[in-house]
């Protein structure tokens, strides 16, 4: 039961960002970063999160000393390709 929870927050997290573009009226700080480097740069918001969450992760899992955690990496691809699907551009 736990995993349909924890599925049904990532979809509802995805959809709210997905709003929150699309609105035009701001974005959460790292939103924001995400829609900045997609205006720029040229890749779509969705790859920016995986990018950006897989160089966070891997810093993060040097500087511990231990390797990263797969579940952390699956649920920032699932972010990444569902803010995507979302998106109209």
């Amino acid at each position: 039961m736990k995993y349909v929870f924890y599925v049904l927050g990532i979809l509802i997290l995805i959809l709210g960002i997905s709003f929150t573009i699309q609105s035009d009226l701001g974005t959460a700080p790292f939103d924001a970063l995400l829609v900045g480097l997609s205006i720029n740069v040229g890749l779509t918001v969705g790859s920016w999160e995986i990018i950006i969450a897989l160089i966070l992760k891997g810093c993060n899992s040097l500087l511990k000393g231990q390797r990263p955690e797969v579940l952390r990496l699956l649920t920032a691809f699932i972010t990444g390709v569902g803010i995507d699907m979302w998106q109209e551009r």
